[in-house]
């Protein structure tokens, strides 16, 4: 397999959105690559995100306005980060324990920050729920018993399930793809 590796310098408009940067760079893939390629669905793994038997424990979004003086995040006793109220985050680590905060949040919202920061598979919202909500979740990375004495917290599966009343299964499904057909190696100049 030939691997490759190419710097890019590229000007993106101000306001330019994620889906126009993508289409941008597909196009610049396309003019200066002659990338050649086509879309199919395959059969993939994939997690579904579903409500748990019992019922959800997540709260509708309180609109409360975020700290301001706050620092940017502190740590509990046993480890892991808190954040200020009203705050986004993505997943932030610890060492193994890690920590989420969401706010005005929809499902497939959490859904896709699943898929993006942590999982780096599709994962379908299954849920039902609809509006946004505020919650904060928090679980250790690690899947085996530590060397040391430290206590191995909840995976996050069980924290998913506990904390927010989330089921989050593997599963297969189809899945759209990107098929490259062919390209140069070279690119072509400006």
């Amino acid at each position: 397999m030939l691997e490759a590796q190419y710097d890019f310098a590229a000007v993106v408009p101000g306001g330019a959105t994620k889906a126009e940067f993508r289409a941008m760079l597909r196009n610049l893939l396309v003019e200066r690559f002659h990338l050649r390629y086509h879309r199919e669905t395959r059969e993939l793994p994939l997690y579904e995100l579903r409500v748990a038997p019992g019922g959800h424990k997540l709260k509708q979004t309180a609109n409360e306005p975020p700290e301001t003086n706050a620092p940017s995040f502190t740590r509990t006793p046993d480890g892991y980060l808190t954040f200020p109220r009203g705050v986004n985050t993505r997943f932030w680590g610890n060492g193994p324990r890690f920590s989420l905060r969401r706010v005005h949040t929809t499902m497939d919202e959490f859904a896709g920050a699943l898929e993006n920061e942590w999982l780096h598979a599709p994962v379908a919202n299954l849920t039902g729920l609809t509006g946004q909500f505020d919650f904060y979740l928090r679980f250790d990375a690690r899947r085996e018993t530590p060397a040391s004495d430290e206590p191995l917290g909840p995976p996050l599966e069980q924290s998913l399930r506990d904390q927010l009343g989330l089921v989050l299964r593997q599963s297969k499904g189809p899945h759209e793809v990107i098929v490259i057909d062919s390209f140069d190696h070279q690119a072509a100049p400006n």
